[in-house]
């Protein structure tokens, strides 16, 4: 059973046991970098009883190469065509 959905201005998230998704949604005229990636593990890091944690990001103007090389599998980015397909 999830628990109830937790939110945060436009960031979200379900979890369920010891594994949950984080997201995030910024609809900007600017590319997301670093500092969203940094501040969606700092959030997460307060959540201490989830130890595997995922990041997911819908966005309106794709990411920035600092943010393409801090990722890892366990994020996800969503662009809009993305969520038409």
């Amino acid at each position: 059973m999830h628990s109830p959905l937790r939110k945060t201005k436009d960031r979200q998230g379900c979890f369920e046991k010891e594994e949950g998704i984080l997201a995030s949604c910024k609809y900007r005229n600017r590319k997301l970098d670093i500092s969203e990636l940094d501040l969606m593990r700092e959030y997460s890091d307060a959540m201490n009883q989830i130890k595997k944690r995922h990041f997911w990001f819908f966005l309106k103007d794709g990411f920035s190469p600092s943010f393409s090389a801090s990722a890892s599998d366990d994020n996800k980015v969503f662009s809009l065509e993305d969520l038409y397909k």
